[in-house]
């Protein structure tokens, strides 16, 4: 059987991109303004400063004082602000935020609709009278329309977020803008002891001993490859990432591939607001999957986008290390953990459903039923 991938469509997990070239960007489109840039340092308005913080892009930002008027067009921006008690420093929220997230609108009660995410409406932007807006910090969801904002002297600020890698940093970051830095590090705390308590349970266990898990992100055969958070994820859980060996962060594999590989786990990602159920039924239903131990064995996992890819991702990488390792991680119930975010820090936020099937109390493999079809396999996606 020959294994293939193509690689195609948009990264779910932003890659890494090298540093010299954000910097050109940035340069080029004049990234971070608000009135006067010395190197990779921006001075604030009226010269005086007593902050001083870098943001995801490697910028220095000097403010006169902590922002009191953010608006975030990076929602995992404004989860962590609402999360740390800043919530009612932002003013501004994209629509699909604002729909979407309904656990935001308590915790951010200035905060009003500027249009929509990747343009947002001008007109509105400059009636808000913004100190800060935080962007993404990843070029293919920046603000299409940035060079606007940036010419009606906006301070623009990047964060990326949905990197496990970098959370504890850019909360440091959020609770230095907004004067929170005490909230800040407590919310770093909670996130540092459930990532250490994986480090613990995981840290002996050997390659040979670890099982092959294909992720896949919310578009279909869409795989979790080499560099991205999710590929560091598995890594931290001591898991084999078949995908591992790709390093095309947009990479569309085949069914043969797939099943080629014969993973003993699939983790599917899906989107808020899908169907889990319906997803998971679906993707155990692909044609030529009967045949690979993940199904036989029914170990098919979806999890939300939500908690895998955002603020909540420590969490996200808890529920992963139950679900391939229940024996290890017998003890711990990570819906629990998810309720106890949203009691500590963001009421509500523990609503929707976050990972299917329930890893609470004891683990068990829900019965499934595989469809008879052919095992002819595709040739392409």
């Amino acid at each position: 059987m020959t294994s293939s991938y193509i690689p195609r469509g948009k990264c779910i997990f932003p890659h890494v991109i090298m540093m010299g070239s954000i910097i050109l960007i940035c340069l080029v489109c004049g990234c971070i303004t608000d009135s006067e840039k010395s190197g990779d340092t921006v001075v604030g308005a009226g010269g005086n400063t007593s902050l001083t913080v870098t943001d995801s892009l490697g910028y220095t930002v000097d403010l006169t004082h902590p922002a009191e008027r953010i608006v975030c067009q990076n929602s995992g921006s404004a989860e962590i602000l609402a999360s740390i008690g800043a919530g009612d420093r932002i003013i501004g929220l994209s629509n699909t935020t604002i729909s979407q997230k309904n656990y935001l609108i308590n915790k951010t009660p200035n905060a009003q609709n500027y249009g929509d995410t990747y343009t947002p409406n001008i007109e509105r932007l400059i009636t808000l009278k913004p100190d800060l807006f935080i962007a993404y910090s990843d070029s293919t969801i920046k603000p299409r329309n940035l060079d606007k904002i940036l010419n009606n002297n906006m301070t623009v600020v990047y964060q990326t977020v949905y990197d496990i890698r970098n959370l504890h940093n850019e909360t440091i970051f959020l609770g230095k803008i907004s004067g929170h830095e005490v909230d800040a590090d407590r919310l770093n705390a909670f996130n540092d002891k459930y990532l250490s308590l994986i480090k613990d349970r995981v840290k002996n266990i050997s390659p040979a001993d670890s099982p092959k898990i294909y992720s896949e992100q919310i578009v279909d055969y869409m795989a979790i490859t080499n560099g991205s958070s999710g590929d560091y994820i598995l890594n931290l859980v001591h898991a084999r990432n078949v995908a591992g060996s790709i390093y095309q962060q947009n990479a569309v594999v085949s069914p043969e591939w797939v099943i080629d590989q014969n993973p003993d786990i699939i983790i599917r990602m899906v989107s808020s607001g899908n169907n889990m159920a319906t997803i998971r039924n679906n993707l155990q239903n692909r044609q030529g999957f009967s045949r690979i131990n993940a199904v036989k064995n029914q170990r098919i996992y979806c999890v939300s986008g939500t908690i895998l890819s955002g603020p909540r991702e420590v969490i996200g990488a808890l529920y992963i290390a139950k679900a391939i390792y229940p024996d290890r991680f017998a003890d711990i119930d990570p819906e629990a953990i998810l309720h106890e975010y949203a009691q500590e820090f963001l009421p509500d936020s523990d609503t929707e459903t976050a990972f299917y099937p329930s890893l609470s109390g004891v683990l068990q493999y829900p019965t499934i039923t595989v469809a008879q079809k052919p095992t002819v396999l595709e040739n392409s996606v």
